[in-house]
């Protein structure tokens, strides 16, 4: 398919949306920033018209979704991600010490995360966050297989490396931690 008539992309929009609004929520962690992020992607499509060549529609806008996500988080990295104050009480864990640690954490996993190269990137997040395979991955992304294991296995060892000082307080708050980098 080489462009799209107003209702080719209507119908795309509305069969693809949910599942497009739930991977960009994955790597966004914000259901308005999810649908900004679509309606923006469908909208540069719409405005590109015929000077875009399609084959796939449905790789293409998955693939556009969690590029656009990346982008805005590039763009809105500066936001609180991660609030201190939804810890939960009791056992001291709640106190100023543990908040200036996640604090700390969340600065320095924010760090890390944007060493990441965007191709490993976007496949540490699909792996994540979307529970995707390495085959899946590699198919949605038009890779081998074999590039998906190496990219995933190299951010995981830059993740390891680049936090290896936290990790008695990864280990601490490993249920916090999950949480910490579905908002990453």
């Amino acid at each position: 398919m080489n462009s799209f008539d107003k209702e080719e992309l209507k119908a795309i929009f509305f069969e693809n949306y949910e599942p497009l609004k739930k991977k960009a929520f994955h790597v966004l962690g914000n259901n308005e920033a999810a649908e900004d992020v679509i309606h923006d992607v469908f909208l540069k499509v719409w405005k590109k018209g015929k000077s875009l060549a399609i084959k796939n529609p449905k790789a293409y806008f998955n693939r556009a979704v969690i590029n656009a996500s990346l982008n805005y988080l590039e763009k809105h990295k500066n936001l609180i991600l991660f609030d201190p104050g939804i810890l939960p009480e009791g056992n001291g864990v709640n106190t100023t010490d543990h908040k200036m640690e996640l604090n700390e954490l969340e600065e320095n996993l924010r760090k890390a995360l944007d060493q990441l190269s965007p191709q490993r990137r976007t496949i540490f997040s699909l792996s994540l966050f979307e529970s995707m395979s390495n085959a899946e991955i590699a198919e949605q992304l038009g890779i081998t297989k074999k590039a998906v294991d190496n990219q995933l296995g190299t951010a995981l060892k830059q993740l390891r490396d680049n936090l290896a000082s936290y990790m008695k307080l990864l280990i601490e708050f490993l249920p916090l931690l999950t949480s910490m980098l579905f908002f990453l």
